[in-house]
This record gives C-alpha cells, sequence and structure tokens, in this order.
C-alpha cells in the first residue's frame, strides 16, 4: 500500500512534463496573385476602413469584417476570402518590413554611399503607403547607456 498522495501510475506515463507547443501553422493560401490582382486588393481594401483603420468603429465587428472580405473575393476568379485574408496579412507584412529597413537611422558621421537609409525596393510600397497613419512603428530600446560608432 502506498502513502496518500503518492502517485500510482506507471514511471513511464509522466503528466508532469511540460506540454510541446506544435509550430504555428501559417495560412497558406492555394491561390497564386500576380502584381495586377496585388494591386486591385489594395486598392479594394482602401475602401473597407474596417479592415485596416483601427479607429473605425467596425473594426472589431468580425461580420463586417467578413463581410467585406468577402465582397473583395468576389472581385477575383477562384477567389475565398481566406485568401483575400492570407494575401492581405502578407502584403501589410511585407509593408511593414520595407518601412522599417527603410527608416533604419545612420549613426553620426556616416557617409552618404555608407548609408543605410534607402528607398524602399518594392513596386507596392506606394501604393500601400496609405497604411503609414494607421501602423505605427514601435520605439527601439536598448539597454547600453551609450552606442559607440567604430
Amino acid at each position: 500500500m502506498s502513502p496518500p498522495g503518492v502517485n500510482k501510475q506507471s514511471p513511464s506515463k509522466n503528466f508532469n512534463s511540460p506540454k510541446k507547443k506544435s509550430p504555428k501553422k501559417r495560412n497558406k493560401s492555394s491561390r497564386k496573385w500576380c502584381e495586377e490582382e496585388r494591386e486591385l486588393l489594395i486598392e479594394a481594401v482602401k475602401k473597407y476602413p474596417c479592415l485596416y483603420d483601427t479607429n473605425s468603429k467596425s473594426y472589431k465587428d468580425i461580420t463586417v469584417k467578413t463581410n467585406a472580405k468577402l465582397e473583395i473575393s468576389h472581385l477575383f476568379e477562384n477567389c475565398t476570402v481566406e485568401d483575400v485574408t492570407t494575401q492581405w496579412t502578407q502584403l501589410v507584412d511585407k509593408f511593414r518590413r520595407v518601412r522599417k529597413v527603410s527608416n533604419i537611422e545612420d549613426p553620426t558621421g556616416t557617409s552618404t554611399e555608407d548609408s543605410r537609409h534607402q528607398l524602399p525596393q518594392w513596386d507596392l510600397y506606394h501604393t500601400m503607403s496609405f497604411l503609414d497613419e494607421h501602423i505605427k512603428q514601435r520605439a527601439r530600446f536598448t539597454n547600453l547607456s551609450s552606442a559607440k560608432v567604430l
């Protein structure tokens, strides 16, 4: 007889081991988008502030957002709401990355040739630039008291 509070389960079943998290699944769309379709998608999304403007009253209304995506999906052949969602998410992510790279500040004293500041190298950047006022960049912090430039 085992003392109270002792688990009689077999040692092979370790219930105290941490659960492994499954890797986050990316929402992959089977649909291939050409540049013209991406531009059309961006122009269509502009008409629905509920999809990008966090200040919009309907931004958190899933029904309104789904209906907007459904209407947008009808503009394209063989396109679902999931395809629109996936492609729009990818476009916004790319816009954020390109904007972040183009806004990197150079250390003091850097020549123009050595500058890291570049013009955005993405054809759809200017089409997506209406998002500038809706997407805020987070402030960068460092734990260093001062940075040394070599």
